[in-house]
């Protein structure tokens, strides 16, 4: 009799480990699809401001973004001596002084019930003046 009951009471907890663990597989497996899905419609949007730039806010349907233009220089510390660095003539022009090279891009900040995701794009070749190089 107490063999009985123990294996039932072992069965008993081998049953409430497997429901657990569907229950939990089937949680990550539908946070796996919401993630798919937010991915696949930020890329959609990703390919659509490639092609044509988009608005600085937007929303379609459950989905919205916003728009960054960032800009840094190639040398974000400013107390480098350029000139030290042994790059030569293309650091420094004919009248010795230091220049920066600015580099462009955008970042796009896609948001889906409330999770977020964050692609960057550079600029397009008609937005970046001819003395800067993307």
């Amino acid at each position: 009799m107490i063999e009985t009951l123990l294996a039932v009471l072992i069965l008993g907890l081998v049953v409430t480990a497997s429901l657990k663990l569907v229950a939990l597989s089937q949680r990550g497996l539908a946070q796996v699809r919401e993630k798919e899905t937010m991915l696949r419609d930020a890329s959609a949007l990703q390919i659509r401001a490639a092609l044509d730039p988009l608005d600085i806010f937007g929303a379609s349907g459950d989905v919205s973004w916003r728009v960054y233009e960032k800009t840094s220089p190639l040398f974000s510390d400013e107390n480098i001596d350029i000139e030290s660095l042994g790059f030569g003539n293309s650091a420094a022009d004919s009248s010795g002084s230091s220049k920066y090279e600015t580099k462009r891009w955008r970042e796009i900040e896609v948001t889906k019930n409330e999770k977020s995701v964050v692609f960057f794009l550079p600029l397009a070749a008609e937005n970046v003046s001819s003395g800067d190089k993307m």
